[in-house]
């Protein structure tokens, strides 16, 4: 089951197709909900297509410029960009607040160890477009599906591919269930329904609606969204609709579930691409999903994928604890944490010492910090700007593609004026020819005739001459 927070200081951020990421806040006074705008950001340069925030307040960002970028909510700090990835950055996925999970277009998916950022490993397999990637609560299995039509299962623990299954037609998402029981595969028009024992299906739902975003209500509950506004609510033990929600938008993008402040509420948060962000409480009465609207905000831009963040909340979704070194190369990330707690013990043995070498060796390890902290501030420095220097040279290169684009289409123009001109002077040429034979024949044919009148007359006048000889010889 989900846990429950106080959500007094819940943020909903937003990605949007005019490069856009949005941020509002949602408060309440004397008992009024509201949204207000909190943040806004313009990094991207390419529309947004993923989001996703860590425990610890880090926001993941994926775009259609191939890039990642990272923010940190609770300081407003950019924290830099991810470069790695060859197409538009269609999902991203936090474990924890350990590893970030990335999916391309360049069917690659990207395993990233916060902190330092570094790629761990890259997961290849698929033949196209990976289109979403779900980690298990336990963090032990991923799930991924592309538009090759397949079903990918990894075992994180060693970074291999397990099993695959073909699909019947593309899968847009792919989501496990809380408590790590069920998957769902999601498509246009149809919901089907895993087992994760026996990896075969339980149920399979169909819908009416066009499909553009599910998410789980409950382990056992699965809302469903997309066109016409409606958010429609099955239960997967039977595969019956439960409840349906009207949310009076064109098209409902995304939905994200927060749990609430009792056990048995729960709030929907949807974005739809009219540029609506709405709340809604939703309550469990004797088996009855009773929703309220709380909230709702017009954005007056287009929406694409949301995400929420609640301070102070250890865990948002019920996940079964465990050690980060059970993820792949997670071991790593350990050794060099327990290499500087014994380096940290020595230091402190070496320091048990009384009086004045004491208070020395104190002042001693705070210079050496401070001098620490300043390289590793310049350090910060120097890589935002090295970050900061590439961003500049890809919006470069963009520009200069772009501009090689127009004078290509210009030439190509000018080409094809020129074989126009070409063409029409070929055509004219061929008239007057044909102009030309016409007349030499026409003139031809006059002679031809005049040439036939003439020895006519003289055959006429030949006759006449011989008649009369005939008659005066008579």
């Amino acid at each position: 089951m989900f846990k429950s927070f106080n959500f007094s200081e819940m943020e909903i951020i937003v990605g949007t197709v005019e490069e856009l990421l949005l941020g509002y806040k949602l408060i309440h006074e004397n008992g009024i909900y509201s949204l207000d705008l909190s943040f806004t950001n313009h990094s991207h340069i390419g529309s947004i297509k993923s989001v996703a925030v860590s425990e610890t307040g880090v926001l993941a960002s994926g775009s259609s410029d191939e890039c990642v970028r990272l923010f940190h909510l609770q300081k407003r700090v950019e924290l830099g960009s991810l470069f790695y990835h060859k197409g538009s950055i269609n999902c991203l996925q936090f474990f924890q607040s350990s590893h970030l999970f990335s999916g391309s277009d360049d069917a690659k998916i990207g395993i990233w160890q916060t902190g330092s950022w570094e790629r761990l490993k890259s997961l290849t397999g698929h033949k196209e477009s990976v289109n979403c990637f779900s980690v298990h609560p336990t963090g032990k299995l991923g799930l991924s599906v592309s538009k090759d039509r397949t079903l990918f299962t990894w075992d994180l623990i060693h970074g291999r591919r397990g099993f695959v299954i073909n699909l019947k037609q593309i899968a847009d998402a792919v989501i496990w269930s809380p408590d790590g029981s069920l998957f769902v595969v999601v498509f246009a028009n149809s919901v089907d329904i895993y087992s994760t024992e026996t990896a075969k299906i339980v149920h399979q739902i169909a819908t009416n609606m066009k499909i553009s975003t599910a998410a789980f209500i409950l382990p056992n509950i699965l809302a469903v969204a997309g066109f016409g506004g409606f958010v429609k609510m099955f239960d997967l033990q039977s595969g019956n609709l439960k409840s349906e929600l009207q949310t009076n938008t064109n098209r409902v993008k995304s939905i994200v579930v927060v749990p609430g402040l009792e056990n048995s509420k729960v709030l929907l948060v949807t974005a739809s691409s009219d540029g609506f962000i709405k709340v809604f409480e939703l309550s469990f009465e004797n088996d009855v999903i009773i929703h309220n609207l709380l909230t709702q905000v017009q954005s007056d831009f287009r929406p694409v994928c949301c995400t929420v963040f609640v301070p102070n909340s250890s865990a948002a979704a019920a996940a079964p604890e465990m050690s980060v070194s059970e993820l792949p190369c997670a071991s790593l990330s350990l050794a060099s944490e327990s290499a500087v707690t014994k380096d940290a013990k020595a230091k402190v043995k070496t320091t048990q010492s009384t009086g004045p070498e004491k208070k020395k060796k104190k002042k001693r390890k705070i210079k050496s910090l401070k001098e620490s902290e300043k390289l590793h501030s310049e350090d910060d420095k120097c890589s935002e700007i090295s970050k900061q220097k590439k961003l500049i040279k890809l919006k470069k290169k963009i520009k200069l593609e772009r501009a090689e684009n127009r004078k290509h289409l210009q030439r190509n123009s000018t080409d094809e004026n020129k074989f126009k001109v070409q063409e029409k002077l070929k055509k004219s040429e061929r008239k007057e020819k044909l102009e030309k034979i016409k007349r030499k024949s026409a003139a031809f044919n006059e002679s031809r005739n005049s040439k036939k009148k003439f020895k006519r007359k003289q055959d006429q006048s030949k006759a006449s001459k011989k008649e009369r000889k005939m008659k005066q010889l008579q």
